[in-house]
This record gives C-alpha cells, structure tokens and sequence, in this order.
C-alpha cells in the first residue's frame, strides 16, 4: 500500500488552465513553491503528492481570492480528463453505470479513504460521498472540484443542461450559495448530514448517446491494471488476481487462496480487514463484473459463464446475477441486443 495519498496530475493541468484562462494568472511560480514539476501535468497517468496538490490549491485560491475556484476548475473536464476513467464514463451504458464505474475507480483520481455510495430511494438516486479517515479530512477547495466534476461529465455524456435534482452540503454557506446554484443549476441544500449528489432516477437510466460496449470494455481493463499497478503490494490485489485464476476450478475459497499465499486465514482475514474489505466482498465484486463483462460479450453459453465463475450450477448463478443487476442473464443479453445462448 502506499504511504501517503497521491492524486492524478491531470488535475495540476486543470488547475493551470482555470488560472490562466479563467483569472489570468500564471500557474508556473504556485508549482514550483509546492514542489511539483510543472512537466509531470502533460503525462496523463502520472501521480504527485496529494499534500502538495493541496498546498497549491490554498496558495491558488489566496492568489484569487476566490473560494469558489474548486468550481470553476471542476467545471472544465474533459472527456479525456483522469486518465482512463473519463472515457470510461462516456461510453457506459447509461449514467447509473457511469456513477457505479466512479464509485468503483475513484482512486484513479485520488487515494484518500473515502466511500462513494450509489443507491435509490423512492424515484430519486443519491450519490453519498463520505471521508472515512480522519487524518485525511474533507476539504472545501477540492471537494468541491470534486463534485462539479461529477456533474461536469455527465453533462458529457448527455446534453450540457443536464442538472443534479439537488445538492447537499454539509458546509455552511458562507456565502457561496450562488456559485453553487450558477454552477449544479439545482436545488441546493446546506448544513446536511452527509454530502451527496440526488438525482432524477429516470434520468440515470436512459440509454447514453457515447455508449460502446467495446471502448467501455478496454477502457475498465486499463483502469483496472492501473489500479493494480498503483497498489501492487496490497493484499486486495493479490486476492483478485488469484480469484480470476481460481475461479473456474471451483476452488477458490478462503482457505485455498490463503494457502495460495503461504499465509493463514486468520492472517489473510486480518490483513484485509486493515485494507477495509473482506473475502466476501472480494469474491463478490470479482464475480460481479466478470459476469457483466461475460453475459455482455455474449461469446459463452450462460452455462459455461456459471463454470467460469466458480458457481455449481447454472441457477445459483442466474439468482446471484438477478441481485446484481435486476435481470436474468438471459434478459440482460436480450436488453443488449445479444445472441441468447442457452
């Protein structure tokens, strides 16, 4: 694991077209006081310290004077902003994927604890944002980066006027409200209990105009090796690789891949549980988006599909992929205009 959080140099080349764009300033003297090459922001994929992107967002917004500036910078995202995880998030299927996709990459973008929570309530769907480790706190400046860049790409991927249905603020005002408002074009609410983006649910379910199950395909490969070069030493990472090769043997329980790493259970218990994760959910979230990635593809027999999973047979697979998805694998092919095979 890494010492200390990094964030994607992507975001020093945003900042220096906010400031010189948008205030005219000069980027070059704020870089070169926090330690940060100014070449490292022309190699997307790069990474730098997240405490010096956070000493240069300070030194920016008091050489504007403008507390909104994580807004203004968060608003000019581009498709091919962080790394792979923009086009990623253009060629999802409909938003709800694009905001699932977020909630599971976003550590391309930084790797501070947090945990991005995507569920539905009632005709709405919420996006919680929460930091979990108190040595690593929310701050405002790029919090709100943050957020106006969630909004910003799924303006994107669907029409320019697209808006949030709300948005909560734990924050005060502080007199800001407007910037907010100009910016998510929606109600927004501070002094909340959590930060979050709520959402139209029949807005996150329309089919995307950018959709490519092809680009979307090679683009999660990408973020996913990178994720894995990013944390080679994790134990996470290891357990994932090993399922991937386990899986179809039908072996891959919590035993066997603790063997397979010369480690006792109990140790390998242990050792994910301070990665804040578990087997369970390892072996879940593995099998998730393979299945997905399989069932899409439509180049195996559902059958076969359970055999790759590791699953006993064809309907303990099918009800597993109902709870993640909402649909038989059957209908899922059907709905993606797949060659059904039985």
């Amino acid at each position: 694991m890494e010492d200390q959080p990094t964030t994607l140099s992507d975001i020093i080349r945003l900042i220096q077209e906010a400031l010189h764009e948008h205030y005219g300033v000069d980027a070059g003297p704020m870089l070169e006081a926090v330690g940060i090459d100014p070449a490292r922001a022309d190699v997307s994929g790069s990474r730098v310290s997240r405490e010096a992107v956070m000493r240069l967002w300070e030194i920016a917004a008091a050489k504007t004077g403008d507390a909104s500036i994580g807004l203004v910078v968060g608003s000019k995202v581009r498709p091919t902003t962080f790394y792979a995880l923009g086009m990623a998030f253009m060629t999802c299927e409909t938003l709800r994927d694009s905001l699932e996709l977020l909630c599971r990459y976003y550590k391309v973008i930084v790797t501070v604890p947090m945990e991005l929570d995507l569920y539905d309530k009632g005709g709405q769907t919420i996006l919680e944002i929460t930091y979990t480790d108190p040595e690593y706190p929310l701050l405002p400046i790029p919090f709100d980066s943050f957020i106006a860049s969630i909004i910003s790409f799924c303006r994107l991927a669907t029409v320019p006027g697209f808006s949030a249905a709300e948005v909560r603020l734990a924050c005060s005002d502080n007199e800001r409200g407007g910037d907010y408002r100009a910016l998510f074009h929606a109600d927004v609410k501070f002094e909340c209990e959590k930060n979050a983006l709520v959402f139209d649910k029949a807005k996150l379910d329309e089919p995307l105009p950018g959709r490519s199950r092809d680009l979307l395909h090679a683009n999660d490969r990408v973020l996913e090796n990178y994720l894995a070069a990013l944390n080679p030493d994790q134990i996470s990472t290891a357990v994932r690789r090993l399922l991937l090769s386990m899986l179809p043997t039908g072996k891959a329980n919590q035993d066997a891949i603790a063997k397979n790493m010369h480690m006792s259970r109990s140790t390998l218990q242990r050792r994910l549980q301070d990665e804040k994760t578990n087997y369970k959910e390892l072996l879940e979230s593995t099998r998730r988006s393979l299945a997905v990635e399989y069932v899409k593809d439509g180049e195996h027999n559902l059958s076969y599909v359970a055999f790759l999973l590791g699953f006993s047979d064809q309907s303990n697979f099918s009800r597993a992929f109902r709870r993640w998805t909402g649909l038989s694998p059957k209908e899922f092919r059907e709905q993606g205009a797949m060659p059904i095979e039985n």
